[in-house]
């Protein structure tokens, strides 16, 4: 998109009725949400702003909010994320200090706990069920490198909506 990748931005795309988008607005939180029906071009428009944060080479942590989310990636989605995720594995394990994400299905948040148990991921990631236990785990995510917290997670943490 040639921005600097120095000033986070949101995607112009971005809107509250976007299916699938990322933004580095709260940096050093990055946050990723998804909804239904998103296509492989929504998910590529999601990476930019991950992509971004990861070559400020500054600790960050991510926020998912899957919470709409019912279906899961397609298998082609999957390889991609994939795919992704190994083009920029020395960055994330560099970089990202936890992941969180929150989900209301069970069956995904048992899933995802059982892919961690036999997968341990590489770097600290949770599954949580609301928005406020996830901010907790990413304030303390954040402490390990003495990153300060936004102001965005003591708000979730107090059971605030997110802000879009």
């Amino acid at each position: 998109m040639g921005t600097d990748a120095s000033k986070p931005t949101r995607l112009p795309a971005e809107a509250t009725n976007s299916i699938c988008w990322a933004t580095t607005e709260f940096f050093p939180v990055v946050l990723n949400r998804a909804t239904d029906g998103f296509s492989m071009a929504d998910m590529e428009d999601c990476l930019v702003p991950n992509e971004r944060a990861l070559l400020l080479d500054t600790p960050f942590v991510t926020l998912r909010d899957f919470r709409t989310l019912t279906g899961s990636p397609d298998a082609l989605q999957r390889r991609r994320l994939a795919k992704w995720q190994d083009e920029w594995r020395t960055k994330i394990e560099a970089n990202c200090l936890g992941v969180a994400t929150v989900t209301q299905s069970q069956i995904v948040r048992g899933a995802m706990k059982a892919i961690f148990w036999v997968s341990p991921p590489a770097i600290a990631e949770e599954v949580f069920l609301d928005l406020p236990s996830a901010a907790r785990f990413l304030r303390a995510r954040l402490a390990t490198r003495g990153v300060a917290a936004p102001a965005l997670l003591a708000a979730l943490e107090q059971g605030r909506p997110l802000p879009y």
